[in-house]
């Protein structure tokens, strides 16, 4: 096999959870399945996304499943995501109805945690 350089080749895989049922939370039983099976034959870095909440994800970075994991719809209704998960606050439950709209609604007007919670 011929070698190449790191940069060389890039490849995007967008790999579905599940493709019957979506959209589809992972509960911890389940496991992320689509990166699950692309580690067994991919060896480089792998970006999980799609369904995790942060006790799954954490999950499957500790695992070696995927060596990080994106959320998309949780950052909507949490434009403080990182610290929530940093400090063990519950992500603000998003509203799908909201999204891809001609309205602010739903995307300007989440509460950061710290509005939440008292000083």
């Amino acid at each position: 096999m011929q070698e190449h350089s790191r940069w060389e080749w890039l490849v995007f895989l967008e790999l579905p959870h599940r493709i019957a049922g979506m959209p589809h939370q992972i509960k911890p039983e389940e496991g992320p399945i689509a990166a699950e099976q692309l580690r067994k034959v991919f060896k480089g870095k792998i970006l999980a996304a799609g369904g995790f909440e942060p006790e799954t994800a954490e999950d499957t970075i500790e695992s070696g499943i995927a060596d990080a994991v994106a959320f998309g719809r949780h950052f909507v209704a949490n434009p403080d995501l990182p610290l929530r998960i940093r400090e063990g606050f519950a992500p603000t439950p998003y509203d799908r109805n909201t999204f891809y709209t001609f309205d602010s609604l739903g995307y300007n007007d989440y509460p950061f945690v710290n509005e939440l919670v008292p000083n």
